[in-house]
């Protein structure tokens, strides 16, 4: 009896095994878009008559980076986020940023985390940003490796600029941004990173400002 039973019970382990798997693998690629405003994301917002939701602990990185597609995703802001992990953000499954905030028409911000060594985390990010891009005060990266998939930065913030980068003191490379084709003018740009080298191409030789951009040498074997 049991020799006839042996063969159904190596069926029914076979039958089982990718369906085991399968119901496990899906977790991570299920789509969860969100909004910065959404309770359940439970961000910082310091000014209730004219909000702007951020990330100012790891937490809060930890559930906001858990959706694929939000409207707008601001690490740090004026407070800066001294908790924030490498790791947490290495995790992210971002990958559209769909609007930009209300207040001041930033789509992508990250800013005083010092903690954040790289912005790899947000490899999965693509397409077009609506708002502006901000990449500031940021102690330790020295690239932007993780936003190569941006494309498009359709308009700037209050202030007309499209793309910031300031107070980034290793930072060397910007051309992880070189997937933007458009052809930038100085007015939509702010760059003031003492070590930048490497930028895209189509970036004009000064910023809104009139500061030079390129502060240093691009090596040959530059990659991001």
């Amino acid at each position: 009896m049991m020799a006839r039973l042996l063969p159904y019970f190596a069926m029914v382990h076979l039958a089982l095994v990718p369906v085991l798997c399968s119901a496990r693998a899906p977790a991570r690629g299920i789509p969860k878009i969100c909004s910065a405003s959404d309770p359940e994301l439970n961000l910082s917002n310091y000014d209730p008559v004219d909000p702007q939701y951020y990330v100012s602990n790891d937490r809060q990185l930890e559930r906001i980076c858990d959706c694929t597609e939000i409207d707008y995703f601001i690490i740090g802001d004026l407070i800066g986020c001294d908790s924030c992990k490498q790791d947490t953000l290495d995790a992210c499954r971002l990958e559209s940023i769909t609007g930009k905030d209300p207040s001041y028409g930033f789509s992508l911000v990250i800013t005083q985390s010092p903690l954040i060594t790289s912005l790899r985390g947000l490899g999965d990010l693509r397409g077009a940003l609506l708002g502006s891009l901000t990449v500031s005060i940021m102690q330790n990266i020295t690239t932007l490796e993780g936003l190569s998939g941006i494309t498009s930065i359709k308009s700037g913030d209050t202030y007309g600029t499209k793309i910031e980068i300031i107070g980034n003191p290793k930072l060397t490379s910007a051309t992880a941004l070189s997937n933007i084709k458009e052809n930038f003018t100085s007015a939509v740009l702010d760059i003031d990173t003492a070590q930048l080298g490497c930028v895209p191409e189509q970036w004009p030789a000064k910023d809104k400002h009139g500061a030079i951009i390129r502060r240093g040498p691009c090596p040959a074997n530059a990659v991001y």
